[in-house]
């Protein structure tokens, strides 16, 4: 075999290696056991309110957070397992309505796994004007007028965390439910503002009937 060839044959091999590792990146939440799943989900979960403590966040909803005052490590903890179950919950009623069969520890597991990509919505807010994340985590409108620069950078990623999220959220949710198609997709796109709306108002009543 000529250099030539062999060359080639080497960056034919690292394409097919990177292309397989892209794809179990992408598919990770649908190829991860249910055990590990669970496990690696209630890790980043623990990792996000460490951060979140140790940079004083705290989470609003299963998709944000804002600028806080001192709270407890073990406040942070609590606060972030109830945003779990109040978004687990309602993926969970969509679960078991596409398929009855659906088990209540694989779906929790997958879902809380697929949500950690979230966590990094920490790291502007560690980063950055904490004034400027807090309002645009709150209002990016007013946001965007008062400090127009970092609100830009912020909402570059917002989205693209966004977009990873959701289409993980959504292979987790298919590999779950053991359903695929249109009526899977359906129920994921109804399940997840409702999850989030679920989160907030948990949360909100948490934040409101707690003292730390």
């Amino acid at each position: 075999m000529s250099n030539k060839e062999n060359k080639e044959s080497m960056r034919s091999l690292y394409r097919d290696w990177m292309v397989s590792l892209l794809k179990r990146m992408i598919n990770r939440p649908e190829n991860i056991s249910s055990v590990n799943a669970l496990l690696w989900g209630v890790a980043w979960l623990i990792i996000g309110a460490i951060l979140a403590w140790h940079f004083k966040f705290v989470t609003t909803s299963m998709v944000g957070y804002t600028t806080s005052g001192y709270v407890p490590l073990i406040w942070q903890v609590a606060i972030m397992l109830v945003m779990w179950v109040s978004f687990g919950v309602v993926y969970f009623a969509f679960g078991v309505m596409r398929n009855r069969q659906a088990g209540i520890v694989d779906l929790f597991g997958r879902m809380l796994y697929a949500h950690w990509p979230v966590t990094l919505l920490l790291v502007p807010g560690m980063i950055m004007n904490r004034a400027a994340y807090a309002t645009f985590m709150s209002d990016a409108s007013v946001a965007f007028k008062l400090y127009p620069l970092q609100s830009a950078v912020m909402a570059i990623f917002v989205v693209a965390i966004a977009v990873w999220a959701l289409y993980w959220g959504y292979v987790a949710f298919r590999r779950a439910t053991q359903r695929s198609g249109i009526v899977t997709l359906v129920c994921y796109v109804i399940a997840t503002p409702l999850a989030a709306y679920l989160s907030q108002l948990v949360l909100e009543a948490l934040r409101k009937g707690m003292s730390w």
